[in-house]
């Protein structure tokens, strides 16, 4: 994963929060990604624009003292979300 692709979130999944659980589903009802709150971090970021690299810079600025692991946090985040098709990814090159 490169720091210039940026998500490209599918539409199609809905965010529900159930007490302290995260729950994005499509309104299909037929596939739903249970989301930790790292993982929901990440795919709000999805929303806004961000490439890889400038996600793992704004949790840096965010989360100092938390700065070696951000960038594995976020790439790990961003796979899982890839693989059960909630993102794609383009490239800004």
């Amino acid at each position: 994963m490169k720091d210039t692709q940026k998500p490209i979130v599918n539409t199609t999944y809905t965010v529900e929060k159930f007490d302290d659980e995260i729950l994005l589903y499509t309104e299909a009802g037929t596939q739903a990604v249970y989301l930790n709150d790292t993982a929901h971090t990440v795919w709000l970021l999805c929303k806004e624009d961000m490439t890889v690299g400038q996600m793992v810079q704004y949790l840096e600025q965010q989360y100092p003292e938390q700065q070696k692991l951000i960038r594995g946090d976020v790439t790990g985040a961003l796979e899982t979300l890839l693989e059960n098709g909630v993102i794609g990814f383009t490239d800004e090159d």
